[in-house]
């Protein structure tokens, strides 16, 4: 069986290493924006597994994805009408669909559940498909033309002769406003590729984030990259809508999680995020200024964060003296051979360069514990969650954040001198180019 993957540009090799630990037995293959992979994907829960992976923004089952030579106007649409015309080609993918229980439900877009996508319930049984390969289904194409196709093509002509063809071919019926299906057409400068969605809503829409800072991926990525031990306490000091921390307690159960940020309205989205979750999350916030952390030395195990790249989110310094700011209460908490993932914008990583030689001998703050308040003083329209609600020992409720005490007792301060900056990973955030900065004290 063959899928593909869409994916942040940058974060192919994230993608590849997931599905390398998901499947043993499973041949990748990496595309600018793309990751292809096909293998024995089988069992009773197939699908879910597919659609459990956290670092893909969608994943499609691939029909066909053929090479693209230097090809002027005519040599193109010659190229879409064989290959889209291959029925072998179509038949394996409808397999595939056939396989994961996909050609018997309309729509096959599933919804959110949990930690993954779940397609149950989503059709009115009238509405139910039978037999093979779904005759007389409905269907529309989703076509995009990139590089030298783009010049030469006309889309929606495009778009509509492709789906006269596959209506030919398949004896579906074109409706672009409610399909059962969706065709997915990329022509770009290099290949052409085919696909289907296993799902209407990106796998990067998690069910479990309403408000969401960062993109989920990205997210994820950077908590993977912290290698989170059982009873790791791990911080964020400028937490944002706390999409970070919330992915890394949802995947990674076995730690402790604190977020800390300057803005009150930013820690009020956090708590709606984790009011509207309703998975059991070790998540303490307290509101507290990044560059003077209200934690003392060495008590944490790992520091991740989004840092302003000085864009939608301004400071009252320069950039470079505050990102040293930070970098010194990061140090001065982290405990030795702490791991420190930063994300950063692509201009700033010689900032980052210099600063992890001299993290130590920036400024240092004797800062005290600050009490935040509860979630009453925050939004007047929200109740204190019952301790019941909340679990013995969960913490989702900010009014538990002023209990820090009890999460920095056994702190040792002795550490080393400086950081070492481990790895570097350039990756696409719409517009922006972002670097994750690995770094470890």
């Amino acid at each position: 069986m063959k899928f593909y993957c869409t994916t942040g540009r940058g974060t192919e090799c994230f993608l590849k290493k997931e599905l390398k630990t998901k499947y043993d037995d499973v041949a990748v293959q990496e595309t600018d924006g793309k990751v292809f992979f096909h293998g024995n994907v089988t069992g009773e829960d197939a699908l879910q597994q597919l659609l459990s992976l956290k670092s893909a923004e969608r994943i499609f089952v691939d029909i066909l994805h053929v090479p693209v030579g230097q090809l002027d106007k005519r040599g193109l649409l010659t190229l879409l009408h064989t290959s889209v015309s291959d029925m072998k080609a179509w038949q394996e993918g409808l397999d595939t669909l056939e396989h994961l229980g996909l050609l018997k439900v309309s729509p096959v877009f599933g919804q959110n559940e949990g930690d993954s996508h779940s397609l149950d319930n989503e059709c009115p049984p009238k509405k139910r498909k039978t037999g093979s390969h779904v005759s007389g289904a409905s269907f529309r194409v989703s076509c995009k033309l990139s590089g030298k196709p783009r010049l030469k093509l006309d889309l929606k002509r495009t778009s509509s002769q492709m789906a006269v063809l596959i209506s030919r071919l398949l004896g579906w019926r074109a409706d672009p406003r409610n399909p059962q299906f969706e065709v997915n057409i990329h022509l770009n400068d290099s290949s052409l590729t085919v696909g289907m969605p296993l799902t209407e809503k990106p796998l990067s829409q998690r069910s479990y984030i309403k408000h969401c800072g960062l993109r989920t991926t990205v997210a994820w990525i950077m908590a993977d990259l912290l290698a989170i031990e059982p009873e790791d306490r791990v911080l964020d000091p400028m937490c944002g809508a706390g999409t970070i921390l919330i992915e890394a307690a949802v995947n990674w159960k076995c730690g402790t999680y604190l977020g800390i940020d300057k803005d009150m309205a930013q820690l009020c989205l956090t708590w709606e995020n984790l009011q509207d979750t309703r998975i059991p999350v070790s998540i303490h916030l307290i509101q507290g200024d990044a560059t003077r952390v209200p934690l003392p030395d060495g008590c944490v195990d790992k520091v991740v964060t989004d840092a302003p790249f000085g864009q939608n989110h301004l400071v009252d310094v320069s950039l470079d003296m505050f990102y040293k700011h930070v970098f010194s209460e990061v140090f001065r908490v982290l405990k030795p051979n702490g791991k420190f993932v930063l994300l950063t914008s692509r201009s700033l990583v010689n900032c980052v360069q210099s600063l992890c030689a001299s993290a130590q001998n920036s400024h240092s703050y004797t800062s005290q514990i600050v009490q935040c308040t509860g979630p009453s003083e925050i939004s007047t329209t929200r109740q204190e969650p019952k301790q019941e609600e909340i679990g013995c020992h969960v913490s989702r409720s900010m009014s538990h954040v002023y209990e820090v005490k009890g999460l920095i007792q056994d702190c040792d301060s002795n550490g080393g001198r400086h950081f070492i900056l481990k790895n570097l990973f350039n990756v696409k955030l719409g517009d922006t180019e972002g670097t994750i900065c690995v770094m470890e004290k």
